[in-house]
């Protein structure tokens, strides 16, 4: 039987993005629908957003989330899907628990 994936429960969540981009309005929805604390950093209003994500991907497309774990380590994921698909899968529950 296969494990769990290990669940980082301290890791802090920051999503670029930019306004009039169709994906990370998908994102940015869910992050609102799993009322989670994600912070939202702007990669057109602020450029040294904009330089992090360029040097952590090699490109400035957008949206990504990037999560600094309780490690000390650093986790950038693309794709709009890819996205939302982590954060239901591993924040549902908790999000689930914490208002019953």
């Amino acid at each position: 039987m296969a494990s769990e994936p290990e669940i980082k429960t301290r890791e802090k969540l920051s999503l670029y993005y930019r306004d009039w981009c169709g994906a990370c309005f998908v994102v940015k929805r869910a992050i609102k629908q799993l009322g989670l604390e994600v912070e939202l950093r702007n990669v057109f209003a602020n450029d040294i957003w904009y330089r992090q994500l360029v040097t952590a991907r090699g490109r400035g497309t957008v949206p990504v989330l990037r999560r600094d774990l309780d490690d000390d380590t650093t986790d950038w994921m693309g794709e709009s899907r890819d996205i939302v698909r982590y954060l239901e899968e591993y924040y549902r529950n908790d999000v689930e628990q914490k208002s019953a």
